[in-house]
């Protein structure tokens, strides 16, 4: 009766909807050998959008192994990923995107990126409607300007990226805009000075996130390098002086460095002796950064050169100086601070 009802059920043929176990649904299963990536490019290639979906997803994975990066760009991924970046479907750019990223960041990758134009298809996405999209975007971006050929071809982007810098409210997006900035300004300052880039760098100095003030006050260092860049920085002096007394170490370091590249003008001394910056920079020779001491002594060294400040460094600041030459643990601090000894002990 029941048992052998029981049993005759067990003995059922049953075909389970659930998939395999450790199989995710969501890639495209992986070829075997060398088979693997010839697949993934005609399933990247495919009409139907649940394959392309799957291959992207897939494809990202497979990408983190260093070792697949050459295999894929030989297959041609890097075309197919050009291409899907015009998908009208928002999850497949942001694969696409992000794939992007990791390929760039590998110096093969960031080859493929200038042969195939890759970085002009990119910025058509930089008033993407979907924000993650765009943060992809900019990530693969700001990968590829991180060397001097790869900066030499987005600083075209230069005035989109600052345009982009002030309008986007998402403080990652920011951060990554910073840094596109920054790689493209260490190579070529002009076109970041000639776009009003920064206006909207002195006002980021005051933004609540304290690497976007660290990374903002470093930017306007590599822009002030030059007289037209020493010459628009004056105005974000007084803003620099308030951040060297910030909590992070960071935006200390960035901030004197920026300093000490504004005074290497005449003008420049005067706007940091006005705004109070002796009196700010001699207690951060007792940080415990080598990198905020490095750039204080810097920026010392040059208010140093003018003669009334020369004269209350004496007093202020030459009997530490010369103790860090002789016994501070970095050597490019004692360097440095063997040179603020010199100029402030010269006598006409």
């Amino acid at each position: 009766g029941y048992i052998a009802t029981e049993i005759n059920k067990m003995a059922l043929p049953r075909v389970t909807t659930r998939p395999p176990p450790h199989v995710d649904p969501t890639q495209a299963r992986i070829a075997y050998g060398t088979r693997a990536f010839p697949k993934l490019n005609e399933e990247l290639r495919s009409t139907e959008l649940i394959c392309r979906q799957r291959a992207l997803a897939a494809l990202n994975q497979v990408l983190h192994q260093r070792e697949n990066i050459a295999t894929a760009l030989r297959e041609g991924i890097a075309v197919s990923l050009k291409h899907l970046l015009r998908d009208d479907d928002q999850y497949v750019r942001c694969l696409t995107a992000q794939a992007l990223t990791t390929l760039a960041g590998h110096s093969l990758g960031r080859d493929a990126f200038l042969q195939c134009d890759i970085i002009t298809e990119l910025a058509r996405l930089f008033s993407d409607s979907v924000e993650e999209v765009r943060y992809n975007v900019h990530c693969a971006i700001e990968m590829c300007a991180r060397i001097r050929t790869g900066a030499e071809a987005v600083k075209k982007l230069i005035p989109s990226l600052v345009d982009k810098l002030e309008a986007e409210d998402d403080g990652r997006l920011k951060l990554v805009l910073l840094d596109s900035i920054h790689w493209c300004s260490v190579v070529d300052p002009g076109p970041a000075l000639n776009c009003g880039a920064m206006r909207v760098l002195v006002d980021l100095l005051s933004h609540s996130n304290c690497d976007i003030r660290g990374q903002a006050a470093r930017n306007i260092m590599d822009l002030s390098f030059p007289l037209e860049g020493k010459l628009q920085a004056y105005s974000s002096v007084p803003l620099l002086v308030g951040l060297l007394e910030d909590a992070e170490k960071f935006v200390r370091s960035q901030s004197a460095g920026a300093l000490m590249s504004i005074a290497v003008t005449t003008e420049g001394k005067k706007c940091l002796l006005d705004s109070g910056a002796k009196q700010k920079l001699c207690p951060l020779l007792y940080d415990d950064n080598s990198e905020v001491k490095l750039n204080t002594i810097k920026a010392l060294t040059m208010i140093a050169e003018v003669p009334t400040a020369r004269e209350e460094l004496k007093s202020e600041a030459l009997m530490k100086l010369d103790s860090m030459s002789q016994s501070d643990p970095s050597e490019h601090v004692r360097q440095v601070a063997l040179k603020a000894c010199q100029v402030i002990k010269w006598k006409p």
